[in-house]
C-alpha cells in the first residue's frame, strides 16, 4: 500500500523538470521500505527505491571463562554484539592468526539483532600476554572489536612470585630518631594473591603502618632492630626477601680535642672538647 509522505521531516531539496529530489532526517527503523515516485502523465509512470535502514551495534563485549588458564588446558571465551540492523558477523584473531567460532543470531522485540560467538581452543606457555580479538564486521561501522590478553599458568615451578625489598627511605646508615619506608615488590604467573610484613622472631611494632606493599616506621630506635620479611604467595608457591634494620645509636661521649695557654694578667689553662665517637681511641699525647 502506498501512503503519501506527510511528514515534517522531509524536505524537498530540487523539483525541475528533469529531478524530484527530497530529504529525510532523523531517520528511525520505521522508515525503512520501498519508496515510490509517480508521474502523472497519460500514460502515468513511477519508479520506486528500497530503503535499509542501519544500526550499528553497541561495543562488543567480550568475556572468557577464567582469568588464568594453566598451559596445556582448554578455554573458552565468548563475544557478544548487541542492539544492531541487519545482524553482524563476528571473527577472532588470536596474535595474527585466525581462528573459527561458533555464532548465534538473535532477534529482539524491536527488530534488532545480538549476535554472540564463543571461541575454544587450547592454550600453550606462548600464548602468555597474547591478545585475543573479537572483531565485529557490520556495514555501518569500520574496525569495530573487543580484545582481552592471555594470562597462562606455567606447569613449572619458575613462576613462583618474585620477591625484593626496597629501600624507600633513608638513604645510607640508619640513625636514631629518623623514619623507614620500606616497598615489597612482588611478580608471579598468575600475580601474587597474597603479600604480607612479619618481623622475624618478634612482632612487628605497634605503630608501625602497613599499607598494601609499603612499610612505614618512625622514629626509629634501637629496640626495632632485626629482620623485617616480605612473603608474598601465589597458587604455585610462596617466596620473601628479608630486610635487616640495624639503627644506628649516636653517644655523648667526649675526647680532648686541642689545649693551649692563655697568657693574660694571670696565667690559666683553657682546654677545648669535641664530640668523638668511641671508635677512635684518645691518643697518649691529646690528654
Amino acid at each position: 500500500m502506498i501512503k503519501a509522505l506527510k511528514d515534517a521531516r522531509f524536505q524537498l531539496v530540487n523539483f525541475s523538470d528533469n529531478e524530484l529530489r527530497v530529504a529525510l532526517s532523523n531517520v528511525s527503523l520505521l522508515d525503512e521500505g520501498r519508496y515510490v515516485c509517480q508521474l502523472y502523465t497519460d500514460p502515468p509512470q513511477e519508479a520506486y527505491a528500497d530503503i535499509t535502514v542501519l544500526i550499528p551495534p553497541g561495543n562488543p563485549i567480550i568475556e572468557s571463562s577464567e582469568e588464568v588458564v594453566s598451559e596445556g588446558n582448554e578455554t573458552e571465551m565468548t563475544c557478544t554484539s548487541m542492539g544492531s540492523k541487519p545482524a553482524p558477523t563476528i571473527r577472532w584473531m588470536k596474535g595474527d592468526k585466525e581462528l573459527q567460532g561458533k555464532s548465534r543470531v538473535e532477534t529482539t522485540y524491536d527488530r534488532l539483532f545480538t549476535v554472540t560467538s564463543w571461541l575454544r581452543f587450547t592454550v600453550t606457555r606462548e600464548d602468555d600476554g597474547v591478545p585475543v580479538v573479537c572483531i565485529v564486521d557490520h556495514p555501518a561501522v569500520k574496525d569495530f572489536q573487543a580484545q582481552k590478553y592471555l594470562e597462562v599458568q606455567s606447569l613449572t615451578t619458575d613462576d613462583k612470585p618474585e620477591v625484593q625489598i626496597v629501600v624507600e627511605f633513608p638513604a645510607g646508615p640508619i640513625r636514631e630518631g629518623e623514619n623507614l619506608e620500606l616497598t615489597c615488590r612482588a611478580k608471579g604467573k598468575p600475580e601474587p594473591q597474597q603479600v604480607n610484613w612479619v618481623r622475624v622472631d618478634d612482632d612487628v611494632p605497634s605503630h608501625a603502618v602497613i599499607t598494601g606493599t609499603d612499610l612505614f616506621i618512625e622514629n626509629l630506635n634501637k629496640s626495632y632492630n632485626g629482620t623485617y620479611r616480605c612473603v608474598a604467595s601465589n597458587l604455585l608457591g610462596e617466596a620473601y626477601d628479608d630486610y635487616i634494620l640495624f639503627v644506628r645509636v649516636m653517644e655523648n661521649t667526649w675526647r680532648v680535642a686541642d689545649y693551649k695557654l692563655v697568657m693574660e694578667e694571670k696565667s690559666f689553662l683553657e682546654i677545648v672538647f669535641q664530640g668523638y665517637h668511641p671508635s677512635q681511641p684518645l691518643q697518649g699525647n691529646e690528654i
